[in-house]
């Protein structure tokens, strides 16, 4: 499909693909070699299912400078090999930003368009509105302002802007004031969290490390300033949901709402994925009222013989307790199901 799609491309064009699956390694390094020889050349940008992480081909690298590591206030990594050279693995927001400013983009009356083509087959299907959790650009709410000029959204929209490491007090009064942003069937509600990536990118935050050595650090690299961000939002009533896949991502948002005195703020709150918690923290989303929302579908990733990359990184004893849906509703927890995106 890459060899295909690079004969196609004319002059100046990229090679833009997303859903790659990190099991298709065979668990060899992810490495911008293992594409190079399809592309022939044409600079490429291919993202990970997980949504975490992308590989970039040799080209794409020089285009957008990428010639060694970098530092960043998150949690991120441009993966080099032994000798400091990037190995096209660009793991976790930061570092994928890198190559924003090179990667082509998209008419905004064509993402005006793919948006609604989006929104109207999602509707056909019976449903009549998203939790979006990825406002990141401001003119997202000018498109949806522009499309409702015209007509009608074909679903109603609830937007949670993030909330990334190194968001100072006035950065968060502004999330608080962009909570009144609205249409008729828009309406930006929530902001949105991250404590740790995913098991497969090395990057989820685990009590125990992985059997590569990761997993020990959490996205924000003081989790206490995650912690100060969470109370400064609920004092305003601002609903948030953190992003929580390891056993310790899961557990230090379960703490940063028991810290909140008032039963009243800690139900404005809700953690997304869980894939893997142990015993004892089951009944404490029944107990702080905090939702778990979580996505079956991201089970088609894995193996019943845990093979798969997600389940040899974790062992068997956390792979054993995955995805522990029916466990959560049975103690109690407010659970809701969801797609993660579309």
């Amino acid at each position: 499909a890459l060899a295909a799609a690079a004969r196609a491309a004319g002059p100046g064009d990229w090679v833009l693909a997303h859903g790659l699956d990190h099991n298709a390694f065979g668990g060899r390094p992810v490495h911008h070699d293992l594409i190079d020889p399809a592309l022939g050349g044409v600079p490429a940008f291919i993202r990970l299912y997980d949504g975490h992480s992308g590989l970039a081909s040799g080209p794409a690298l020089a285009a957008a400078g990428i010639d060694g590591p970098r530092r960043f206030e998150q949690r991120a990594q441009v993966v080099c090999d032994a000798d400091g050279r990037p190995t096209g693995h660009l793991v976790e927001f930061a570092a994928m930003s890198l190559m924003d400013d090179v990667l082509p983009r998209e008419s905004a009356a064509v993402r005006r368009a793919r948006l609604l083509a989006l929104l109207r087959d999602m509707a056909a299907t019976g449903l009549t509105g998203a939790h979006v959790m990825d406002l990141q650009e401001p003119e997202v709410l000018g498109l949806l302002a522009g499309i409702e000029e015209d007509g009608e959204l074909p679903m109603r929209l609830r937007i949670a802007p993030w909330c990334m490491p190194g968001t100072d007090e006035e950065g968060l009064d502004h999330l608080i004031e962009s909570q009144r942003a609205h249409g008729r069937r828009w309406r930006v509600g929530g902001v949105k969290f991250f404590m740790d990536g995913t098991v497969e990118g090395g990057t989820a935050w685990l009590e125990h490390a992985d059997c590569h050595g990761q997993g020990t650090e959490a996205f924000w690299p003081d989790p206490a300033a995650y912690t100060r961000a969470v109370h400064h939002l609920a004092h305003a009533g601002v609903r948030t949901v953190t992003h929580a896949i390891g056993d310790a991502a899961v557990r230090h948002v379960l703490d940063t709402v028991e810290l909140l005195a008032d039963p009243r703020q800690r139900s404005l709150h809700r953690i997304e994925h869980i894939e893997t918690v142990p015993d004892g923290q089951l009944p404490r989303f029944a107990r702080l009222g905090v939702a778990a929302s979580m996505q079956p579908t991201h089970l088609a990733y894995t193996r019943a013989d845990h093979r798969d990359e997600w389940s040899l990184r974790l062992g068997e004893e956390r792979a054993g307790r995955a995805w522990r849906c029916r466990d959560l509703r049975d103690a109690g927890a407010t659970l809701v199901l969801g797609s993660d995106w579309p």
